[in-house]
């Protein structure tokens, strides 16, 4: 495959993408206004950060096709893509601040849960999630330096993961009446999105500056 391909296929992987988690994000939003269920307004607007990431994923694609033959562009147009990169890392690891803080909350002050409400909520965005990462899965032909398309796949597996400690503790918490191992589950999972977006945004701005080990 050429390069020029392989934008144009990651292009379109992303603009699926964006159009799954687009249309599962309007439902939620609608539904949870009609419905008054803030879990579903919560999902659907948390959904909508997961959106406009892809959407920069997107864009980077996009820029480097149009801009190839830029002369004023001296290093080339390909740089826009680890600089997207970078950019959906950080996003990524203030998502993963936001969870911890969020979760931590719910440890210090227990709310109500509606926990089959909830349990929906995560299942139905699993599932959404896993038919994303399904179609951003890298083939064995793209490149591993790609840090666009890997922080969009890394965007949608870390929602996968909160959504299955989601359901874990949510589970827990509904048949046993455990509730504090959702929150603490939240930190867990907050942890490690944090980490993973600290880990690409170095990647990203390795590459950014052409860094050689």
């Amino acid at each position: 495959m050429t390069a020029l391909n392989g934008l144009r296929n990651n292009e379109h992987k992303l603009l699926l993408a964006v159009a799954i988690n687009a249309s599962m994000m309007g439902f939620e939003i609608i539904f949870g206004w009609i419905s008054g269920s803030m879990a579903l307004l919560a999902d659907g607007w948390h959904m909508a950060t997961h959106v406009g990431a892809l959407l920069i994923s997107w864009l980077a694609y996009w820029l480097v096709r149009r801009w190839a033959n830029n002369t004023r562009l001296t290093q080339g147009a390909s740089d826009i893509l680890p600089l997207a990169g970078y950019t959906n890392a950080i996003i990524l690891a203030i998502v993963g601040v936001v969870t911890i803080w969020a979760s931590v909350e719910k440890i210090v002050s227990p709310a109500p849960i509606q926990f089959k409400m909830a349990l929906m909520v995560a299942v139905i965005g699993l599932l959404v999630n896993l038919m994303s990462a399904w179609v951003l899965r890298m083939d064995h032909h793209d490149h591993s330096h790609d840090h666009n398309i890997q922080s969009a796949y890394l965007h949608v597996l870390t929602d996968a993961l909160t959504s299955i400690l989601a359901i874990i503790g949510l589970g827990v918490g509904w048949l046993w009446g455990v509730t504090i191992i959702d929150p603490l589950l939240g930190v867990l999972g907050g942890a490690m999105i944090m980490r993973w977006g600290i880990t690409m945004a170095i990647a990203s701005a390795k590459s950014l500056i052409h860094y050689q080990p």
